[in-house]
């Protein structure tokens, strides 16, 4: 998992410079951050596994996940 690799600079969890690779992308780049090579390319630049990241995002575990807070979300709308 993304929170599970620390920052060689800072020990913190690598999810900070995910979060600001993806804020520069889409708002200074201008880049598709929907794309999947742009995904790829923004956690390799990070030091993650893109290929990784992208199959993980298109696990069933996750497609549940977006599925249950979607219910939730209309339960609570």
């Amino acid at each position: 998992m993304v929170n599970e690799q620390r920052c060689r600079r800072c020990k913190r969890y690598k999810s900070h410079l995910l979060d600001a690779a993806f804020f520069r992308a889409t708002y200074i780049d201008l880049l598709d951050v929907n794309d999947e090579s742009v995904i790829r390319k923004i956690a390799n630049d990070v030091g993650l596994n893109g290929d990784r990241i992208l199959e993980l995002i298109y696990s069933e575990a996750a497609k549940l996940n977006t599925n249950s807070l979607a219910v939730l979300e209309f339960r609570l709308g």
